[in-house]
């Protein structure tokens, strides 16, 4: 691929793409699901000290009380996720054309179809980092704000477009794949 090559990649967003990057994001690249779980560890043993604690009146109601909380809030966190991300697919109205990326050797010039057209270009090194999952390519211009490039959306094979983010991006770019 020579290094005056321009890579356009018109993106259409689907409900299975958006969840798997929300899921992604949340769960793999900030660890979100760390909390829920050190609390219910943390109130299951608790729980678990005071059922063993026979010789004190009411220890038992109040084990099952802290069991039933750290059971409880983890699932209420979770199910609230799943929840909002129901809504935020049905709030983006997808599937829809949703940019068109044209990815040159120098920039990145990002082009809105939901805002009106709204336009960004950004040099390679301004970028947060890239990561390669089964399904897609997450492109991310802030630590908070992604670009979902779908496999087979590009003008290119999919292996190539990495290889090509990849050599821009160097120590930002990560494959979580499993090579075959």
């Amino acid at each position: 691929m020579s290094t005056g090559q321009t890579i356009t990649i018109p993106v259409k967003l689907d409900k299975a793409t958006f969840r798997r990057f929300a899921s992604f994001d949340t769960f793999r690249r900030q660890q979100r699901w760390r909390m829920p779980v050190w609390f219910l560890l943390i109130m299951l043993g608790f729980s678990m000290f005071l059922y063993f604690q026979t010789d004190k009146p009411q220890a038992a109601l109040i084990a099952t009380v802290l069991l039933l909380i750290g059971l409880g809030l983890p699932v209420i966190y979770f199910t609230s996720f799943y929840l909002t991300l129901r809504q935020n697919v049905k709030k983006h109205k997808l599937p829809r054309r949703a940019y068109t990326l044209r990815l040159t050797g120098s920039e990145v010039y990002i082009r809105s179809e939901i805002n009106s057209g709204e336009e960004l270009t950004l040099n390679w090194n301004q970028l947060f980092a890239a990561y390669r999952v089964k399904g897609a390519v997450y492109l991310y211009v802030l630590p908070t704000r992604a670009f979902l490039l779908p496999d087979g959306q590009a003008d290119i094979p999919d292996d190539e477009l990495w290889a090509f983010i990849s050599k821009r991006l160097r120590d930002k770019s990560r494959s979580l794949r499993k090579e075959r």
